[in-house]
């Protein structure tokens, strides 16, 4: 009886106290960066190097061959949000959660949303034909079918 009358009202001591003091520490030690709006820039080498961020990650709902299965194909030409690399990176980075589908950003780095969008572009362009160029262009710049 004593302890909890002095931990908590005369030491003025609590959890919620104890760790909002803990998070302030971290916060000094680790200054928190505000998540990076890196621009979307494909390559061979991020596409490349985004293929081991799908095998970890995207897989299990997207297929080994971007076939689909949980998730959409990527290797048809039929995207339900969106097939420009903007609307790819979006729906990488928030997800569509009445999907199923989580919101990456926080989980992958910047780099590495980018590296697997480049993955996806690369893949799709390979099996569909449909030029890299093309998938490039900002979502206002093509037709509602996603073809300029």
């Amino acid at each position: 009886r004593g302890y909890t009358v002095h931990y908590h009202f005369i030491g003025d001591r609590s959890q919620e106290a104890a760790l909002a003091a803990e998070i302030a520490a971290a916060d000094a030690r680790w200054p928190a960066q505000a998540e990076a709006q890196v621009t979307f820039a494909y390559s061979e080498e991020a596409a490349a190097q985004g293929e081991s961020v799908y095998n970890q990650n995207c897989f299990p709902c997207h297929g080994m061959q971007m076939e689909g299965g949980i998730g959409p194909s990527f290797v048809d030409s039929e995207w339900i949000h969106g097939g420009q690399a903007a609307d790819i990176v979006r729906t990488i980075r928030e997800g569509v959660l009445d999907k199923g589908m989580v919101a990456w950003q926080g989980i992958l780095n910047p780099e590495q949303i980018n590296n697997v969008a480049s993955y996806v572009i690369r893949r799709h362009s390979e099996a569909t034909g449909r030029p890299i160029e093309e998938i490039l262009l900002p979502p206002s710049d093509v037709g509602a079918e996603g073809a300029p």
